[in-house]
């Protein structure tokens, strides 16, 4: 009887692995391509706050789906808030690593006179 119960926790938990690095992968792959959500019209404070919708989102689509956690409703307040909290220290983190790498970016780039003040650019 053990056994079963470990072997249906390891099978939920390769489920929920690969859920989540299913949604890491998508979320990432949002955030390296800035133009999609300017495409949509969407830039600074709101792009960021559409990157976590849409990261949460699936989450709370996804894993009840998959019969991973519970639908968001069936949970208690605090649980939903606690997993929001989690996703947006995510989106913190994902946008302090971009904000970073552009500024790193911008700093390594020579600077010289003319249009926009720094070589390479356009």
């Amino acid at each position: 009887m053990k056994f079963d119960r470990l072997t249906g926790a390891l099978g939920g938990g390769l489920i929920a692995g690969a859920a989540g690095t299913a949604a890491m992968t998508l979320s990432s792959k949002l955030r390296d391509r800035p133009g999609l959500l300017g495409v949509a019209g969407l830039h600074g404070p709101t792009a960021m706050t559409a990157h976590w919708a849409m990261v949460w989102g699936s989450s709370l689509v996804m894993l009840p789906a998959l019969d991973i956690a519970p639908a968001p409703w069936k949970q208690e307040g605090r649980e939903v808030a606690r997993d929001a909290f989690h996703h947006l220290i995510y989106g913190a983190g994902a946008a302090y690593a971009l904000l970073d790498r552009c500024a790193s970016s911008l700093i390594s780039r020579p600077w010289t006179p003319g249009r926009g003040g720094r070589s390479g650019g356009r």
